[in-house]
This record gives structure tokens, C-alpha cells and sequence, in this order.
């Protein structure tokens, strides 16, 4: 009977706190709801607003500083824009893949470099591989078409 009791009781709080947490994380009424390219382009613009804030200025990305003793390379693969940093201080044959954020809107960018650079040097790792991939809403819903 007690464990019954229990059960009840357990059922009973689980059952609130998934109501109130539904309550809680429900979206407000003014929320803004968009699917599809409407939705990518509504993300780019904000995302290009926080990131970018001078949009009627033409400013082009800096130039990547590259870390003394260390070899930075661009290439492609099948047209696909990527790069390459050595660690010329790595004690291991390490590599790693750094697939950038940016939510498929925003490029490759030198924050993404530096960070795969101190990832490398945490990993002791030998070389760090950046994908340039298509961004939306040009590319949408059409990756790289790689021909191997």
C-alpha cells in the first residue's frame, strides 16, 4: 500500500512539473514564428546585426594574422573552399576537423580560426582542417555535391 501511495504521489509531482515547466517554456503570443527560407532569412538578418553591425558600410573581413611559425594554406576540395593551419610545436600527429558555427548563415570567419588554432595547441594537435561549406539562404538545403 505504501509504495502505492508513493507511485501516486511521485505521478502526481511529475505531472506538475511538467505542466508548469509546459507553462513556463510555452511560446509567447507575439513570438515570432517562420519556417522554411522565411525562417533562414530572419536569422541571417539578426545574426548579421549583432555580428556585423554597419550594414550600409561595405566592410570587408580582416586579414587573418597567422601565428608566428605556423602554416596556413587554402585549397579546395571539388570546389569546396578549405583550409589548413600547422602547429609547428605539436608533439603529436594529431588532426582535427573544425566544423565552424554560424548556424549555416554566417561563413568562415577569423574567430573560427583562432579558435580552431587554440583547440589545436590544447589537443597538441599537428593540423587543424576549416570547411568554408555554403551558407543559407543562397545554398538552401544544398550541400556541397562531392564527387568521390
Amino acid at each position: 500500500m505504501k509504495k502505492v501511495i508513493l507511485m501516486l504521489v511521485a505521478i502526481f509531482i511529475l505531472n506538475f512539473n511538467i505542466a508548469t515547466a509546459a507553462e513556463v517554456w510555452s511560446f509567447p503570443e507575439n513570438a515570432v514564428r517562420l519556417e522554411g527560407v522565411e525562417k533562414q532569412n530572419y536569422i541571417r538578418e539578426k545574426m548579421n546585426a549583432i555580428f556585423h553591425p554597419s550594414p550600409d558600410k561595405k566592410i570587408s573581413p580582416a586579414n587573418f594574422e597567422v601565428p608566428d611559425g605556423w602554416i596556413y594554406e587554402k585549397f579546395s576540395v571539388d570546389g569546396l573552399p578549405c583550409e589548413v593551419l600547422e602547429n609547428p610545436a605539436a608533439k603529436t600527429d594529431r588532426v582535427i576537423l573544425q566544423l565552424h558555427g554560424g548556424g549555416y548563415v554566417l561563413p568562415l570567419r577569423n574567430g573560427h580560426r583562432n579558435l580552431g588554432i587554440t583547440q589545436a595547441v590544447l589537443a597538441d594537435a599537428k593540423k587543424i582542417f576549416l570547411v568554408d561549406y555554403r551558407v543559407a539562404p543562397e545554398n538552401i538545403f544544398q550541400p556541397h555535391k562531392m564527387t568521390h
